[in-house]
């Protein structure tokens, strides 16, 4: 097996953990928002952040990347069409994550327990939590096209 198919697996693996991690952030992390008290709320706001850390934002961040560096490095057997799409679902979660949400958690952090922020986070959130399901989904498809037999 050459270091293509490799890395194939790798970006599998790391995406199918992000995938799990981004559906459980979506169904329970973001919705418990709204149930702690403003009293409360900042300091554990700011406890989840420091803990959600290396569960989720390195290894998602890590392989968002990866996604970008596997059109460049990509089996010769997986269409460079899939290759790319994966690399833009990748990008377009890195660019929503920092541009959109970060600075979301960043004014709860700031200014404390705010409904319409955890609302727009949980709203917000299904489109990479659909993007990130649909590149599992296109890489598991890209696993049955690299490794079928000659």
């Amino acid at each position: 097996m050459d270091a293509a198919h490799w890395f194939l697996l790798i970006c599998l693996a790391l995406n199918l953990y992000i995938c799990g991690v981004t559906w459980l952030v979506q169904a329970a992390n973001y919705p418990l928002f709204a149930l702690v008290s403003e009293a409360d709320f900042v300091v554990y706001h700011q406890t989840h952040t420091r803990w959600i850390m290396p569960v989720v934002i390195i290894p998602a961040f890590i392989a968002n990347v990866a996604s970008i560096v596997f059109i460049f490095g990509h089996p010769a057997s997986v269409p460079t069409s899939a290759a790319l799409l994966n690399g833009v679902l990748g990008l377009s979660m890195l660019v929503v994550t920092v541009a959109v949400e970060v600075p979301k958690h960043l004014r709860l952090d700031k200014e404390g327990k705010s409904q319409p922020i955890i609302q727009s986070l949980v709203t917000n959130n299904w489109l990479r939590t659909i993007a990130i399901t649909a590149q599992a989904l296109l890489m598991l498809w890209m696993i049955t096209v690299a490794f079928v037999p000659a």
